[in-house]
C-alpha cells in the first residue's frame, strides 16, 4: 500500500487543483514556533485552513505525541507501533491523556515529520496515520540494533558520563515507571553536555573514529542547543536523516502521486532553531517557497550579525556569506546557492524579529498570513 494514495494530503491538493487554485503547504515546526499563546496558535492554524494550505508538522516531539487520541487508535491499525504518550504530570508522575485535550491546536495534522525528521506518517482520508515505510527503509539497521550501537560507542567515548549524559527519554525504564512521557524514539539519540567543551570534544572523537568504523559514518549529529541557557544539547539520527530530508522525501512522494510540477507548489516553512536551518534554507527545493524564523528565533541573531558567526560551537560564516537583504523590505532576505547540475537556488528568507516586531513563534506566521 501507498500510504499517500489515500490521504488528505493528496485529496486537499488535488481538489483545489480541479479549482484551479495554489496548490500550497505549510511545513511546521512545533516548539517556540507554532507554540505561546494558544489563542494565537488557534489563530494561526485557522488561517492556513482558510489559506488553503495543507498542513505538515515538523518536529522534534515524538509522532504519537501530535496525534489525538481517536487518531491514535486508528494508526495502531496501520502500522504505527508508538506507545501512548504520557502528557499529563502530576506529583513527578507522567499519566496519560488524549493530546487533543492537552492542546487542540497541536494535533492532527496532515502529515507528521516527527522525532526530528526521523518518521513520517501519513494521515489517511478514512482515519489514522500510516508510517511511510520507504522513508525508513535508508536507515539499514533495525532500531533496536541501531540505538544499541549508538549507546556503544557513547559509552566507549565517555565511560563515566564525565561530560555527556542522556535524556530521561532515553531509557525505556523511566518510561514504564512513568517518570518521562514517550517512549525512547526509534532513530534518535538525545545527549545533554555539561558544557561547549565537552560538546565539541566528543564530536571530535567520533570525526576520529570515523576512519576505524564505518557505522559511525552512517550518523547525522543534529545540534538544538540554548547556548544563551548554557544548554547544549545535540541529536544522533541516522545519515542523511533531518528535518529537511524528510521535508524533500514528503515533497518527492506527492509529486511522483500526483505528476505535478514542483514549480507548481506554493510552500511555507517556519522554523526557530538549528534543526529547522537546513530545512528553512534547503527545504523543498524547487517550489516557490518562503522560509519564516519565527520571532524569538535562537538563530535570528546569529545569522543577521555583522560579525558573530558561531552558535554553539557551530560556524555559521558559510550560511551567512549567502543572505543578502532584500532592498526596502526590512527583514527579508535572499539565501543564494548553487546545488546539483549547477542549478541556481534562491530563497526567500524571512526574520520575524526584524519583519514583524514584538512577534514570537505563531504571532510571527499569523502577521505574515496577514500581509500577503
Amino acid at each position: 500500500m501507498n500510504m499517500y494514495t489515500h490521504s488528505t494530503i493528496i485529496k486537499k491538493l488535488m481538489h483545489r487543483k480541479s479549482l484551479s487554485k495554489p496548490l500550497k503547504i505549510a511545513f511546521v515546526d512545533i516548539d517556540a514556533t507554532f507554540t505561546g499563546h494558544s489563542t494565537v496558535t488557534r489563530k494561526a492554524r485557522v488561517k492556513l485552513e482558510e489559506l488553503g494550505y495543507a498542513l505538515v508538522f515538523v518536529t522534534a516531539r515524538t509522532e504519537e505525541m501530535v496525534m489525538s487520541q481517536d487518531e491514535y487508535q486508528k494508526s495502531l491499525q496501520l502500522g504505527c507501533i508508538r506507545p501512548k504518550p504520557f502528557l499529563k504530570k502530576q506529583q513527578n508522575i507522567y499519566t496519560y491523556v488524549d493530546p487533543k485535550v492537552h492542546n487542540t491546536n497541536l494535533v492532527d495534522p496532515d502529515i507528521i515529520i516527527g522525532s526530528t525528521g526521523t518518521q513520517i506518517l501519513v494521515k489517511q482520508i478514512s482515519g489514522g496515520y500510516a508510517p511511510d515505510v520507504s522513508f525508513e527503509k535508508q536507515f539499514v539497521f533495525s532500531p533496536r540494533i541501531w540505538r544499541e550501537k549508538v549507546l556503544k560507542f557513547i559509552h566507549m567515548i565517555d565511560p563515566e558520563e564525565t561530560f555527556v549524559h542522556l535524556a530521561p527519554i532515553e531509557s525505556e525504564k523511566n518510561y514504564r515507571e512513568q517518570k518521562t512521557n514517550v517512549f525512547p524514539p526509534a532513530y534518535r539519540v538525545m545527549l545533554f553536555f555539561k558544557n561547549l567543551a565537552g560538546k565539541i570534544y566528543f564530536l571530535q572523537e567520533i570525526e576520529k573514529r570515523k576512519h576505524t568504523d564505518t557505522f559511525l559514518s552512517l550518523l547525522n549529529f543534529i545540534d538544538d542547543s540554548h547556548p544563551e541557557k548554557e544548554e547544549f544539547i545535540t541529536y544522533i539520527t541516522p545519515h542523511k536523516t533531518s528535518k529537511r530530508f524528510a521535508v524533500e522525501h514528503v515533497v518527492d512522494h506527492i509529486i511522483k502521486q500526483t505528476h505535478i510540477q514542483k514549480s507548481e507548489l506554493h510552500v511555507l516553512l517556519a522554523g526557530d532553531s538549528f534543526p529547522d536551518l537546513t530545512m528553512l534554507l534547503y527545504g523543498a527545493i524547487g517550489t516557490k517557497a518562503t522560509a519564516i524564523a519565527v520571532g524569538g528565533s535562537r538563530l535570528t541573531q546569529v545569522l543577521t550579525h555583522e560579525s558573530n558567526h558561531m552558535y554553539a560551537g557551530e560556524n555559521m560564516f558559510l550560511h551567512k556569506k549567502k543572505l543578502k537583504i532584500q532592498k526596502g523590505k526590512t527583514g527579508h532576505y535572499n539565501f543564494t546557492t548553487i546545488i546539483e547540475k549547477e542549478t541556481i537556488h534562491i530563497r526567500n528568507i524571512i526574520f520575524g524579529d526584524q519583519a514583524f516586531p514584538k512577534t514570537k513563534g505563531p504571532e510571527t506566521i499569523l502577521a505574515y498570513l496577514n500581509s500577503i
